[in-house]
C-alpha cells in the first residue's frame, strides 16, 4: 500500500472545506464514494461538521503553515478491504502521526483501480488549539505501511525512495497521461552514447544527433528539444549528467560552438509509454488529429469570448459618453457636478460587472474544453464501444483481484452496454451494479457481494466466456457463487472438479424438491375434492349420507391435469433404472419383491468380489422379524413440526452432508442426521446454528460420531446458555432439554 501526504503549493488557497467537498463529491457516480466516517465532531453531519473544524482552526491566530493535512491511503490493485479493516488501518496512521484526537473526515473511494482512501486532518488541536507537524512524517508513513501490509497480509509495496522528487514527477505524470516524456526517451535512446563521450564536444556531437542540446541553467544543466523548447535538468535523467559529476568527467564546461552539419538520426515524439501487443498507431493519429481539431475550437471559442468582452466596455463607455454629452448643455452648479460623479460611478460598476461575468465565463469555457490526454481519451472511447481503446487500457492491467471470474481466452469479448457507469485507467469498467468490474479477461468482484450481485455477475461472465468459468476466492466465495448459480439454474460449468461436483448435487436436490412439491400439489388437489364430495353429499334432511359423489367437473379436470403433468414431469426426469441389466438372468419375482420397481440379485453380479456370506445371513433376510427404524423415527418427529422448521432441518442436514461427501476440501465434517426420539438419555451439546430464522440444536450421542440436528423449543436456548459447548445434557423421551446440573442442585435443595 501507498500512504502519502498530499501539500499544499499555496497556503492562501488551502481550505478544508473544499478539501472536504471534493472527496465527498460523487461527480454523479453511483459507486464513487463507499462512505464516509467523521471523527473526533460534535456533529454527524458533515456540513456542520466542517464548520465546526473551521472555527477551530480559526481559533489559532498565530500560525501562518497550512492548517489542513491531507492524507491519502491507496492499496494495491485487488485489494478491497472492509469498512471495519479500513478504519483500523486509518486510525493507526493517524495515531503515528499524532493526529489520533484532532478532528477528521474521511471518504472511501472506489472509481479508480486501487481502492484509496482521502483523510482531511486538521492539524489545530481541538483543546490546546495548537497547531501540530509532523516531523519526518515520510518516514512515520512508510514504516506504517509496511506494519500494516504484514498484519492484514497485504501485497508488499517497495517503501524505501530509489528516485528523486524530479524523477517521481516524471513517473507520475507517464501514469496518468499515459505518453512518453522526454526525460524517458533520452535514456532509452541517448543514455548509453552519453556515457561513452570522453569529452565536451562528442557530448555535443552525440546530443545534436538526436536533435537535443545541453547548456547551463541557474546552478546545473539542462538539457533539451531543438524542435519544441522542451528542458529537463541533466539530474534527472540520471545523477551521472550532474553539473558536478560531468564537470569532474570532463572538465570546466564549453558551450556547443559548432553547427554539425550531419543529419539528426533521432527526434522525440510523444508516443504512448507502454506498448503492448496491439498496435495503437491509427489510434494515437485519431487522437492527435481529434486534439488538434479541438485546440483551434477551443482558441477561436476564446477569441470570441475575448472580443464579445471588449465589446461589451466599448458600448459601456459610449453609453456613458452620450450621458456626459447631455450633462454638459445643463446649467452650471452642484447638479451638474453630481450628473457627472453619477455617471462616472454607474461606468465604473458596469465595467467591474462586465469584468467579474467574463472571469467566470472564462474559468467554464476553460473546464469545459480542457483537452484530454491519451488515457483520458482512451477511455472515452472505450466509453463509447470502441472495443480497440478497451484493449489497449486492459492490457495494462497485470494484477488480479481476490475475488473474479474467467473464462477461456478464446471465449474473451469486450462487451460493452448501457450498464457501464465508468472506466479507470486501466479498462477496468465499473459496472452501476455496486461491487462488479469488467476487466475484459476476467470479471472482479469488488466486495463482499450479496447473491444478486453473484448472480449479475455470472449471468456476465457467461454472456462473454461462454459456459466453462474459471472462479477465483476462497472457499466461502466459491460455496456462494455455487449456491447461486444452482439455485438460478443457469447453464453453466466450473472448472474446478469440486464446485462442479457441489453444483450438480444441489441442482438433484432442486429437482427432487420440485417433484415433492408438484406431487403434494397434486395429492392436495384430489384430497380436496374427495372432502368436497363427501361434505355436499348430504340426505334430504341435511345429514351426510356417508356416499361418496364425484367432484365437480372444474376440481375433476384441476386434478387430473395435475397428475398428467406430474406423471410427465416424473417419466422425464426420474426415468427408473433396470438393474437387471448388470445382472446373468433375469430379475427374480419373488412373493415379496416390490412391483413396479426392477430388481436383480446382487449376489449373482460377477463384476464382484466373490465372498462368503455370515452364517446367519438368513436371519437378517428371509426371516428377519419386525423392527423400529430411524428413518421412521426422525419422519415421525419432524412430521410434528411446522414447516418453516422441517425446511431449516432438512437444509442444513443436506448442505452439510453434501459438502462432507463431495468437497474434496473438507475431511473433518461428521455425517448429519434429523434427531428421532431413539435419541435420548446423556448426550453432548455441539452448538446451535441458524438456519432461515430458524434456531437448530447440534447433539451428540457418546460412541456416536454423527451429529443430530434438532429445533429448539420454546426456552430450551436460555437453559443452554447456562450450559457450555460439549457439555453434558439430558434428553427425555419426549425430546426436551434439561442439564444435569440443574438437576443435582433441585436433588440438593429438596434433602435440605
Amino acid at each position: 500500500m501507498i500512504a502519502k501526504k498530499i501539500p499544499m503549493k499555496t497556503v492562501s488557497k488551502s481550505s478544508f472545506s473544499r478539501l472536504v467537498n471534493y472527496i465527498s463529491d460523487t461527480q454523479n457516480k453511483n459507486n464513487r464514494i463507499d462512505n464516509i466516517r467523521i471523527t473526533n465532531c460534535t456533529s454527524d453531519n458533515i456540513e456542520w461538521a466542517k464548520l465546526e473544524i473551521q472555527a477551530t482552526q480559526n481559533k489559532n491566530t498565530r500560525s501562518e503553515s497550512d492548517k489542513t493535512y491531507h492524507l491519502l491511503l491507496s492499496f494495491p490493485t485487488g485489494e478491497f478491504l472492509e469498512h471495519k479493516k479500513l478504519y483500523e488501518i486509518e486510525d493507526r496512521f493517524c495515531n503515528a502521526l499524532g493526529y489520533g484526537d484532532h478532528q477528521r473526515i474521511s471518504a472511501i473511494h472506489n472509481d479508480t483501480d486501487n481502492l484509496h482512501i482521502h483523510i482531511a486532518i486538521n492539524k489545530i488541536n481541538p483543546k490546546s488549539f495548537n497547531i501540530h507537524e509532523p516531523f519526518n512524517d515520510y518516514k512515520i508513513l512508510s514504516s506504517v505501511c509496511s506494519l500494516v501490509e504484514n498484519e492484514y497480509d497485504l501485497i508488499a509495496t517497495n517503501h524505501i525512495g530509489s528516485k528523486t522528487i524530479s524523477q517521481n514527477k516524471v513517473q507520475d505524470m507517464e501514469r496518468f497521461s499515459g505518453l512518453e516524456s522526454l526525460v524517458s526517451w533520452i535514456r532509452r535512446e541517448c543514455l548509453d552514447d552519453i556515457f561513452r563521450s570522453s569529452n565536451w564536444e562528442e557530448l555535443h556531437k552525440v546530443l545534436n544527433e538526436s536533435n537535443l542540446y545541453i547548456r547551463l541553467k541557474g546552478n546545473g544543466f539542462v538539457i533539451g528539444d531543438k524542435e519544441s523548447n522542451l528542458e529537463v535538468k541533466a539530474s534527472t535523467i540520471s545523477r551521472d549528467l550532474s553539473k558536478p559529476n560531468l564537470e569532474k568527467k570532463f572538465g570546466e564546461f564549453i558551450c556547443n560552438r559548432k553547427e554539425f552539419l550531419g543529419k539528426t538520426n533521432k527526434k522525440y515524439k510523444k508516443e504512448p509509454v507502454f506498448k503492448g501487443k496491439i498496435d495503437t498507431t491509427d489510434l494515437f493519429l485519431s487522437y492527435k488529429n481529434e486534439r488538434n481539431n479541438f485546440n483551434a475550437k477551443r482558441k477561436q471559442s476564446f477569441f470570441k469570448l475575448k472580443n464579445d468582452h471588449q465589446n461589451k466596455i466599448l458600448k459601456a463607455k459610449n453609453n456613458a459618453q452620450i450621458k456626459r454629452n447631455i450633462i454638459r448643455g445643463l446649467s452650471k452648479g452642484i447638479s451638474k457636478r453630481v450628473a457627472y460623479a453619477a455617471t462616472s460611478y454607474d461606468l465604473k460598476k458596469r465595467i467591474k460587472n462586465i469584468n467579474d461575468e467574463y472571469r467566470r465565463e472564462r474559468e467554464a469555457l476553460y473546464k469545459s474544453t480542457k483537452p484530454l490526454v491519451w488515457n483520458d481519451w482512451l477511455k472515452k472511447e472505450a466509453l463509447a464501444g470502441n472495443e480497440k481503446a478497451a484493449k489497449v487500457l486492459q492490457q495494462q492491467n497485470f494484477r488480479k483481484s481476490k475475488f473474479s471470474i474467467w473464462g477461456n481466452d478464446n471465449n474473451v469479448i469486450v462487451d460493452i452496454d448501457k450498464k457501464v457507469e465508468s472506466v479507470t485507467r486501466r479498462g477496468s469498467f465499473i459496472l452501476k451494479k455496486s461491487g462488479i468490474r469488467d476487466v475484459g479477461k476476467r470479471i472482479d468482484i469488488t466486495r463482499k457481494s450479496d447473491d444478486e450481485t453473484i448472480l449479475e455477475a455470472l449471468k456476465l461472465a457467461q454472456s462473454k466466456y461462454g459456459t466453462l468459468l474459471n472462479i477465483e476466492g476462497d472457499e466461502l466465495f466459491k460455496q456462494q457463487i455455487v449456491k447461486v448459480a444452482a439455485k438460478a439454474k443457469l447453464s453453466i460449468q466450473f472448472n474446478d472438479i469440486g464446485m462442479e461436483r457441489h453444483r450438480q448435487i444441489l441442482i438433484k436436490e432442486q429437482i427432487n424438491n420440485d417433484r415433492q412439491r408438484l406431487f403434494r400439489n397434486s395429492w392436495n388437489g384430489d384430497s380436496r375434492s374427495r372432502a368436497y364430495s363427501r361434505a355436499n353429499s348430504t340426505d334430504g334432511n341435511g345429514c351426510s349420507n356417508g356416499i361418496r359423489t364425484a367432484p365437480s367437473r372444474n376440481e375433476s379436470r384441476c386434478t387430473e391435469s395435475n397428475s398428467r403433468k406430474f406423471k410427465q414431469y416424473e417419466r422425464g426426469l426420474f426415468a427408473q433404472s433396470n438393474i437387471s441389466q448388470f445382472t446373468e438372468r433375469a430379475p427374480t419375482e419373488e412373493v415379496h419383491s416390490m412391483s413396479g420397481l426392477s430388481c436383480g440379485n446382487v449376489a449373482s453380479l460377477e463384476q464382484r468380489n466373490k465372498v462368503l456370506l455370515q452364517s446367519n445371513a438368513h436371519n437378517y433376510m428371509d426371516r428377519k422379524s419386525t423392527s423400529r427404524d430411524d428413518g421412521m423415527r426422525w419422519a415421525a418427529y419432524i412430521n410434528g413440526l411446522d414447516q418453516d422448521k422441517k425446511d431449516a432441518i432438512l437444509t442444513y442436514v443436506s448442505e452439510r452432508n453434501s459438502k462432507r461427501n463431495n468437497l474434496k476440501q473438507v475431511f473433518d465434517i461428521s455425517k448429519h442426521l434429523v434427531y428421532n426420539n431413539s435419541i435420548n438419555g446423556d448426550v453432548k451439546f455441539m452448538g446451535v446454528r441458524k438456519v432461515n430464522n430458524q434456531n437448530l440444536i447440534l447433539l451428540q450421542k457418546s460412541g456416536d460420531d454423527n451429529v443430530y440436528v434438532k429445533a429448539a423449543a420454546y426456552g430450551e436456548l436460555s437453559k443452554l446458555k447456562k450450559a457450555g459447548l460439549q457439555s453434558i445434557i439430558n434428553l427425555d423421551s419426549e425430546g426436551k432439554i434439561s442439564l444435569k446440573d440443574a438437576k443435582n442442585s433441585k436433588q440438593r435443595r429438596n434433602k435440605k
